[in-house]
């Protein structure tokens, strides 16, 4: 039986020192039945020059005029998707060279339109995989939902979904600044089951200028989805409640007390008595 075709979209943006390495991880994947497009968000720097030098089969290159977003770049490149599947790269981390044929025969065997795997998230030098074991995230293809709701244990770099599901839910949703990949797996998860696969096959290196790096932004997206999700999270309050316990302690890090303080009581009047357990769940996961 011939592979789906994958179409991997890898977002950019003055990246030039990591561009390259990051195309070529996905280049040398074992699985073949690929394109890469590469969505330039209107850097100023040499990429465009590095891809062309590349001259490699596959490899579609699209630019953004301005700067418009890693969420616009990813859904312009679900747009020009030719591929069945759609995997996410960003531009400074890289694949493990078995990553999408694992993905896609989880795919095949379970009959998903969903699959993602585990992943080693680096910063300041210090690495842990994700999902962490105190997720209780088990292999297999389930309802990832309820787990999902009550925090975030999937990177984009490790998703792998068909762009027919992408397209029914909305793709990325562009007003939210953080958390978008949080967001999204929340609308597939309603619809879809997920296969996890409980492997390392990605390597995240988190930085202070990644193009989803920014400063705006944990308060205004915890707001938008606790309002787009808002009867999930009545359903599970305690979910809204860890959220919202994660934001005030963020903001405390970051002297932003005045956020420290709604978010504080945001999470009691979500919580209520359930506000304990939901602060025993997050000491449980560090």
């Amino acid at each position: 039986m011939p592979h789906p075709l994958v179409s991997v979209i890898i977002p950019t943006f003055n990246r030039e020192s990591t561009i390259v390495a990051s195309v070529k991880s996905v280049h040398q994947q074992t699985f073949n039945d690929l394109e890469i497009i590469v969505v330039d968000d209107g850097s100023r720097d040499d990429t465009k020059r590095l891809l062309q030098n590349l001259a490699l089969p596959g490899l579609r290159y699209i630019l953004h005029d301005v700067n418009k977003g890693a969420n616009a770049a990813r859904n312009t490149g679900i747009e020009a998707a030719k591929g069945k599947f759609v995997a996410f790269q960003d531009s400074d981390d890289i694949w493990h060279r078995e990553k999408l044929a694992k993905q896609i025969q989880a795919c095949l065997e379970h009959n998903s339109e969903v699959a993602f795997c585990a992943f080693n998230r680096t910063k300041d030098g210090k690495s842990i995989v994700i999902p962490k074991l105190s997720y209780n995230i088990f292999p297999g293809c389930r309802n990832m939902h309820p787990a999902l709701l009550r925090g975030s244990f999937i990177s984009c770099q490790t998703l792998l979904v068909t762009k027919a599901a992408l397209t029914e839910v909305g793709k990325f949703d562009t007003d939210i600044p953080r958390l978008q990949d949080w967001e999204l797996c929340l609308r597939l998860s309603k619809r879809l089951p997920f296969a996890f696969l409980d492997e390392v096959l990605v390597e995240v290196e988190l930085g202070e200028d990644g193009i989803t790096a920014g400063t705006t932004s944990y308060a205004k997206a915890a707001n938008l989805i606790l309002n787009k999700h808002a009867d999930d999270f009545e359903k599970d309050r305690i979910a809204a409640s860890i959220l919202c316990i994660n934001v005030a302690i963020d903001a405390l890090r970051r002297n932003q007390y005045l956020n420290f303080l709604r978010f504080a009581l945001k999470a009691v009047l979500w919580g209520k008595l359930g506000t304990l357990k939901s602060m025993l769940i997050l000491i449980k996961r560090r």
